[in-house]
C-alpha cells in the first residue's frame, strides 16, 4: 500500500495545471487561467481567491473519505487496485484508538 500527504496548499499550488488538464479541450472558461496566473504572480493564490475566480470551492476541497469533512491536509492510502482513501488527522487518531479484538479468529 502506498501513502502520501496532500494539503490545501498543494491544491492551490497546482490549480493551474489541474484546470488546464481538465479543460484543455474547451474555451468555455476563458477568464480562469489568466486570472489564476495573475493571482500566482501576485502571490495571492489561496483557497478564497481561487473560489472567487472559479465560482466554487470544489477545486480546493480536500475531503476525508471517512468523515466527509473538508480538511487542511489528508493522508492518502492507495490500495493494490489504485483506489485512494483520504484520511484527515482526526480520523487517523480515531483509527489509532481502536483496540484490536483480543479474541483469536475474529
Amino acid at each position: 500500500m502506498n501513502m502520501y500527504v496532500t494539503t490545501k496548499q498543494d491544491l492551490c499550488d497546482n490549480i493551474i495545471e489541474r484546470w488546464r488538464k481538465q479543460y484543455y479541450h474547451t474555451s468555455k472558461f476563458p477568464h480562469v487561467i489568466p486570472s489564476l496566473i495573475q493571482l500566482k504572480t501576485d502571490g495571492n493564490l489561496t483557497e478564497d481567491t481561487i473560489a472567487k475566480v472559479i465560482g466554487n470551492r470544489s477545486w480546493t476541497r480536500l475531503e476525508c473519505s471517512c468523515c466527509g469533512n473538508d480538511s487542511q491536509s489528508v493522508i492518502n492510502l492507495v490500495d493494490e487496485y489504485d483506489a485512494v482513501y483520504s484520511l484527515c488527522n482526526d480520523c487517523i487518531v480515531k483509527i489509532n484508538d481502536i483496540k484490536p479484538n483480543s479474541k483469536e479468529g475474529n
